[in-house]
């Protein structure tokens, strides 16, 4: 239950992530309506950092032509189809984390 606003609390920043189509906006949504808490969608935040950023850089090749926003925006990626690797950080040592990247690799 929501804290009677006169009830005073340090400030929380609650980050939900994860691959498109997966819950987090069902989750925000309703947790931040529960919380009285603002809900901050970042994805248009990064689309113009992104854009920002491709219509800004520079480049060190001689010759190359950097592609549009636009450009960039159409190009179609392949999908990965090797296995995942996925090391969740909240339970996992930075050690831990980079042993397992290495026998993942290999290395």
């Amino acid at each position: 239950m929501p804290s009677p606003p006169d009830e005073r609390h340090e400030p929380v920043l609650i980050v939900l992530g994860g691959l498109p189509a997966t819950g987090k906006t069902t989750i925000a949504r309703p947790l931040a309506a529960a919380l009285r808490a603002a809900y901050v969608r970042i994805d248009s935040i990064e689309a113009a950092a992104h854009r920002r950023r491709a219509d800004s850089r520079d480049s060190d090749v001689p010759g190359l032509v950097k592609p549009s926003w636009e450009r960039i925006r159409q190009r179609e990626y392949a999908v990965w189809e090797r296995d995942l690797l996925v090391i969740d950080t909240a339970v996992t040592a930075v050690d831990d984390a980079v042993r397992t990247i290495r026998a993942a690799a290999g290395a």
